[in-house]
């Protein structure tokens, strides 16, 4: 099931590029998910350059164990319309692959914008390239996407910048302190104790306790 998730101040950035956010449902059903073997991902040293290989997939009964899963969830395009190179988003045998180059020119998103205007960006030339931890098969019919442990109220989003840059302040229900370097960032956010405020954090490395899963698209 689709749902809406309330990212008012992070949304704004990816309908420019014609994203939307999207989030999955962790629970329901009576399907019961298990791992496929022990994550193991590659090291890369160039920052411009997202590489993960051969790691667990949770799939529940009847769903593939192995496809191409090379299409953004919210609009259904290939990657390929907004990422450089050959991008590819792929299990086989209940592993991942996963490579993504650097983002097209006319991706990227730049400041000053006036619904981000409370956060401080700083360098203000930044520019950078939100894509959603959540893509389809070329049917259609399958998701795949990265769940954060068990907090529904808890996500995760690529981050590409074309720089080191950081962002800082509250917009709406959105908290920055947000340190971005240059190239691909895991960037999540959760509430906080009131769950009413979202911090937005950023690292070069799967958020702990993250992992991939396959769901049907109801």
């Amino acid at each position: 099931m689709k749902n809406v998730i309330k990212i008012a101040g992070i949304i704004s950035l990816m309908l420019v590029i014609g994203f939307a956010f999207f989030s999955c449902d962790t629970g329901g059903g009576d399907d019961k998910p298990t791992p496929t073997g022990d994550d193991k991902p590659t090291p890369t040293t160039d920052p411009t350059k997202l590489r993960v290989s051969n790691e667990t997939v949770t799939i529940p009964a009847g769903a593939p164990t192995s496809d191409d899963f090379s299409y953004v969830i919210s609009n259904q395009y290939p990657l390929s319309n907004f990422i450089t190179g050959t991008p590819k988003v792929q299990i086989a045998g209940g592993k991942l692959t996963l490579e993504l180059d650097a983002p097209k020119d006319n991706a990227f998103q730049s400041f000053p914008l006036s619904y981000f205007e409370k956060i401080t960006v700083t360098p203000t030339d930044a520019k950078l390239f939100w894509l959603d931890m959540a893509f389809t098969n070329a049917t259609k019919n399958y998701i795949l996407s990265m769940i954060a442990g068990n907090d529904k109220d808890y996500y995760t989003f690529f981050v590409y910048a074309d720089k080191d840059v950081t962002l800082n302040g509250t917009y709406s229900e959105f908290r920055y302190n947000t340190a971005l370097k240059k190239g691909w960032n895991y960037v999540s956010y959760g509430s906080s104790e009131s769950r009413q405020i979202y911090t937005v954090t950023a690292s070069q490395t799967k958020p702990s306790g993250a992992t991939w899963t396959v769901r049907a698209d109801d």
